[in-house]
This record gives structure tokens, sequence and C-alpha cells, in this order.
């Protein structure tokens, strides 16, 4: 299955590790997915998974989990897109 994880911290970096290790492929999606911190969560899921952006998560998965901070996401609005 392919699964779309926006948000690569604890939770979403547990959950897209587990499910790549399972042969799930996987698309953390990141502010800004060529920072060392995704990359090393990438590198540690293994083949299964790579970075790109939020959207590029969302639009990738059958399945997307919302895997953010409660106040990161209560931040977000279409005012400014």
């Amino acid at each position: 299955m392919k699964i779309g994880v926006i948000g690569s911290g604890n939770v979403g970096g547990a959950l897209g590790k587990l499910w790549a290790g399972k042969g799930h492929e996987i698309v953390f999606g990141a502010r800004n997915p060529q920072g060392a911190k995704i990359q090393e969560l990438v590198k540690s899921a293994g083949g299964n998974a790579r970075a790109g952006t939020v959207k590029d998560a969302a639009s990738f998965g059958e399945a997307v989990v919302l895997a953010t901070p409660w106040p990161a996401t209560e931040r977000s609005d279409h005012r400014d897109q």
C-alpha cells in the first residue's frame, strides 16, 4: 500500500518506519524534505521510504496519516494560500 505520512516527528516517524518495514511504500511529508532530520528518518526507514513535501505525501498515499502536533495543525489555515 502507498501511505503518505504528514509529519516526521515521534509519531509520524515511528509509524512510517513500521509500515515501511512491513513492505508498504512511504512518503514522509515535511516542510523541508531535504533537511538532515528527515533524510536521516528516510535512511532509517529503509528502501521503501522517501521524503517529499506535504503536498507530495498527500497526493501519493492511498491512505494518508496526519501526524502533526496540535499547535502546528491549529495554526495552519488557508488565508495565505
